[in-house]
């Protein structure tokens, strides 16, 4: 029994073009009437079409599909399958990573939105630090902007963050360093042996608080004044660099505007 292309097309639930793209790959041979010329196609050609579909579903391209039909043997499809396989389980975990920091950035951002000016102590969660930002102008080391083009592949992971050091603060200064973070259990594209220009930052005890920033209020150590004060009532000192990831970044009508979390390190 014999099928037109309209008929193969409607039964696999595919386009004629498309079961020509396979003809041409050579992975289905249609026989052709010698007087009009149509194609007709037999109940072979449709299960190595369906078996087609089956590798361009598991993500082979079609050449490596037609590779498969037409020349590989079934030891080779196995080694084939086997190195897609690790293949789509590198996506499979990338894909549950991205629904764990989806999950998690809801929860920042509804936080976030009824946390300013209050205060709790939680664990910074242990990060990595590349600061490229002075002042809001990049740094131009070309090393740091290379390493820079690296870590932003790996958004929305890495996010940004504001830094404020104890001794600016403690000498009364208005500068801040702006840079790129990564929780430490995303980091696994960093090296093991650090260059000087990656700080790991260790999880530790901290008040936590919200602070909103746009570029007409800047993010001088000033704005950390009411935190500070928190701490000294509580009898705690600051023991070292303010950290901050930005969140619910932002355009109204005016200018950006976006929350910071803040973590101030703290000794009682």
């Amino acid at each position: 029994m014999k099928y037109k292309i309209s008929e193969v097309a409607k039964m696999l639930g595919i386009t004629p073009e498309a079961i020509r793209y396979y003809e041409q790959q050579n992975i289905i041979k249609p026989s052709k009437s010698d007087s009009s010329g149509y194609r007709s196609y037999s109940v072979w050609d449709m299960h190595a079409l369906l078996h087609a579909r089956s590798y361009r579903q598991y993500g082979f391209t079609l050449s490596e599909t037609a590779d498969l039909i037409n020349n590989c043997d079934l030891e080779d499809i196995i080694g084939k399958l086997q190195d897609k396989t690790t293949e789509l389980e590198k996506e499979a975990a990338y894909a549950l990573s991205l629904v764990k920091s989806i999950h998690h950035m809801q929860e920042i951002m509804a936080d976030a939105e009824t946390f300013i000016g209050k205060y709790r102590i939680e664990q910074r969660p242990a990060m990595y630090r590349l600061d490229n930002e002075d002042q809001y102008v990049l740094i131009k080391d070309p090393q740091i902007k290379k390493e820079t083009c690296r870590w932003i592949e790996h958004v929305p992971f890495v996010f940004t963050s504001a830094r404020w050091t104890k001794e600016e603060y403690e000498q009364g200064g208005k500068k801040h360093y702006f840079g790129l973070c990564i929780e430490e259990e995303f980091a696994d594209f960093l090296p093991d042996d650090l260059p000087p220009y990656i700080t790991y930052l260790p999880s530790r005890s901290c008040v936590y608080t919200v602070i909103q920033s746009c570029p007409s209020k800047r993010l001088t150590p000033q704005r950390l004044q009411p935190a500070i004060a928190y701490m000294r009532e509580q009898g705690m000192s600051l023991t070292g660099d303010i950290i901050s990831r930005v969140v619910n970044y932002r355009k109204t009508t005016d200018e950006y505007v976006n929350y910071h979390q803040v973590w101030l390190p703290f000794e009682e």
